[in-house]
């Protein structure tokens, strides 16, 4: 078991306690961003070897509230602390996931010629990310910033942190 922290929306939390379990719901996923959650859900299924499933979002350390959130001003949002098993969490680099965002290659070297989406696997690789200097500025260590994803987590599980609003 691993320590991970994941933000839900409040009504997320409320139906997870009623369930007795936390999972994804596409109902709340960032518009625009379908193709590149689908693709994700695929690769769950591959690596994780789970059921086709929205996935729920954790972070490896606990996420920084003051950032600025994607989404409205007022809504409120829960920070949860949850143990899960590191074989169903599924590592990659939140930095190299805006290349599946974005709809486009992960390159490792300027022109590179390689399938989008063989390209995109390379979000789940830190090593390979750590030492391709076309990712940073000269002189400097690409920083691997950790998220997961997992199918679900039981309540019994989670741990509420904190309640916050977006501001």
């Amino acid at each position: 078991m691993r320590t991970y922290w994941t933000i839900q929306y409040k009504e997320a939390w409320e139906q997870a306690k009623h369930k007795g379990i936390l999972t994804g719901n596409a109902a709340w996923a960032i518009e625009g961003y379908e193709k590149a959650y689908q693709w994700m859900i695929g690769q769950m299924v591959k690596r994780l070897a789970c059921e086709w499933c929205f996935p729920v979002w954790v972070w490896t350390e606990r996420p920084d509230l003051r950032r600025r959130w994607d989404s409205e001003k007022g809504k409120v949002f829960i920070l949860l602390q949850a143990e899960i098993e590191e074989k169903r969490v599924l590592l990659s680099d939140y930095h190299a996931w805006h290349s599946v965002l974005n709809n486009s290659p992960l390159e490792v070297y300027e022109g590179e010629k390689i399938d989008l989406q063989e390209s995109w696997e390379r979000i789940f690789d830190m090593e390979l990310l750590r030492n391709t200097p076309y990712l940073t500025w000269p002189g400097e260590q690409y920083s691997i910033e950790l998220q997961g994803v997992t199918p679900f987590i039981p309540v019994e599980n989670l741990q509420e942190i904190k309640t916050f609003v977006i501001r």
